[in-house]
């Protein structure tokens, strides 16, 4: 389990909660295996958790939210664009792609 680019602690991304948390991947399916090899995942209260998955107000608008998230804390911490191109694929900052 690799440690989290976007978080420091552990509690809730969304509420600050520190009990009843999930651990969520930014990126799932394919791209899975790389949101955990690049700290893409925060904690999510599980309620939270669900209710995103669900497209649930108020949390419907969190899953795009956390992809912008993601791509800037890896910036942040030293990754490159270059690097986040090849191995999520999509640029959620705008600006050049590369």
């Amino acid at each position: 389990m690799s440690d989290s680019v976007m978080q420091d602690r552990r509690e809730c991304y969304a509420t600050r909660a520190t009990v009843g948390l999930d651990r969520h991947h930014v990126f799932k399916a394919s791209r899975r295996k790389a949101s955990e090899e690049m700290g893409l995942w925060v904690w999510l209260r599980h309620d939270v958790h669900m209710a995103m998955h669900d497209h649930r107000p108020p949390w419907e608008a969190l899953e795009e939210a956390l992809k912008a998230a993601a791509q800037r804390a890896w910036e942040e911490s030293g990754g490159t664009r270059a690097e986040w191109m090849r191995r999520i694929g999509a640029n959620y900052l705008g600006g050049d792609a590369e």
